[in-house]
């Protein structure tokens, strides 16, 4: 076999133990968001108005966070990195529109008060908390598209030192905001998550900028540049397969506002994944492995097997937090979460001990679709997550409405797992039936 197709676990892991590092620190940014809403004066409604108000710009921002595998799929020579950049600021635009919409318009009462089923008492704290985020849609094009190209390069050290940067804004944001009555409640949340979320992408902007100057000509293929038409013909399944994803966190919120004692169950939900996705967040990158380094059957069997050991490792974290004292002591003694609160979130992270096999694998898997350039199938899984996601909470919220924050973490779990069983159907044959994914030059 022609030695340049191989690839070394030393190559995987000085590549991904960046993008680890970067994701956990980015992850933890959360937990320092739920720290300081803490802190506020009312902190289940604070952290229940936040995480409605961000979950919800989220949604709406949802093809910008597609993106992220549109770029590394696509950019891989300098006509085709232009050409995307071209999709990404009008994907800003359009996004940017629609949250000036909701925040300004009477769409804010059907969004939040019909669609999310926001209380009364959390109306005006959440569209505050929304309105802070309007300008999100900037920072999100610069710092997707531009960690994609560092990704390309493989620099991945540097999307590492653009989430330190990130989250030591945040703690000297998060100090300041609480000890003021500059912003109040929700929107102290929102507002330390974008100036976090505004210095990662100037650093993202800078590193990542160089790839125009070394992109090749042409891809490694020997595929011509791809139009701006070809991109949108690609991107719009990702689009669709991110707008599916972007319903779990609102669909959840909206569900648990009408489940037994609704502030808590949102609050305490979010607490325990704010912990468990600084584990989980790295299995949405695991696709750049594919894409990166999956040339042959060889390097697929490498990337599967480092994969595998991830999962084991975060397997491992998660158990550790959710089954010994040590969540209880991380609640308590460093994201200084009150104990009923604390109690609560523990007992739905426990569920989430269950989704790196099925996340992780599934991330593979999906790799391997946008490698053989077949984005379609990733919209197919995430119909099926949504699905199971909603269907499942609407059940449990009406059966066992006193399990409370568990209710979501249980029906996470179970979408991941229909998801990993789909993608894998989806793509047991594109390996193994030929020797090579690429042709050999």
């Amino acid at each position: 076999m022609d030695r340049k197709y191989e690839v070394t676990y030393r190559e995987l892991i000085e590549f991904f133990l960046p993008i680890a590092v970067m994701t956990m620190i980015m992850m933890s940014s959360h937990n320092v968001i739920s720290s300081a809403l803490a802190q506020t004066a009312f902190p289940a409604i604070a952290l229940s108005a936040y995480s409605v108000g961000q979950s919800m710009s989220a949604t709406l921002q949802a093809p910008i966070w597609a993106i992220v595998k549109l770029t590394t799929s696509v950019a891989q020579d300098y006509k085709s990195a232009v050409n995307l950049m071209k999709v990404a600021a009008t994907i800003g635009i359009i996004v940017l529109v629609a949250l000036l919409l909701v925040a300004f318009t009477p769409l804010s009462n059907v969004v939040f008060r019909g669609i999310m089923g926001v209380s009364d008492e959390l109306f005006d704290d959440t569209l505050m908390a929304f309105r802070v985020l309007i300008i999100m849609p900037v920072f999100g094009v610069i710092r997707t598209t531009h960690q994609g190209f560092v990704a390309l390069r493989r620099k991945t050290y540097w999307m590492t030192l653009g989430t330190i940067i990130r989250i030591s804004s945040m703690f000297i944001a998060a100090i300041v905001l609480t000890k003021t009555d500059f912003i109040t409640g929700g929107a102290v949340g929102a507002a330390i998550l974008l100036i976090g979320f505004s210095f990662e992408s100037i650093v993202a902007f800078f590193t990542g900028r160089k790839w125009f100057k070394e992109a090749p000509e042409k891809n490694e293929e020997g595929r011509d540049p791809l139009s701006v038409k070809k991109i949108w013909l690609f991107f719009i399944p990702l689009i669709l397969a991110q707008i599916s994803t972007s319903f779990v966190n609102p669909g959840i919120s909206a569900t648990l506002a009408r489940a037994a004692e609704p502030e808590e169950a949102i609050s305490s939900y979010y607490i325990a994944r704010s912990l468990a996705w600084i584990f989980l967040g790295m299995g949405f990158r695991v696709h750049q492995l594919v894409l990166v380094f999956v040339k042959d059957r060889l390097s697929w069997e490498r990337v599967r097997r480092f994969v595998y050991g991830l999962v084991l490792i975060m397997v491992f974290c998660l158990a550790t937090i959710a089954f010994t004292p040590v969540g209880p002591w991380i609640y308590a003694n460093i994201l200084k979460v009150e104990i009923d609160l604390a109690q609560r979130a523990i007992k739905a992270l426990a569920f989430f001990v269950i989704i790196p096999p099925a996340m992780f694998i599934s991330e593979l898997h999906q790799g391997l679709m946008l490698k053989k350039q077949k984005s379609n199938g990733l919209t197919i899984c995430k119909a099926f997550n949504i699905a199971t996601l909603l269907g499942l909470i609407i059940i449990l919220v009406n059966i066992a409405p006193q399990l409370g924050s568990a209710i979501a973490s249980i029906s996470l779990a179970a979408s991941y797992i229909v998801e990993c069983i789909v993608a894998y159907w989806l793509t047991k044959d594109m390996v193994f039936k030929e020797k090579r994914i690429r042709k050999k030059v």
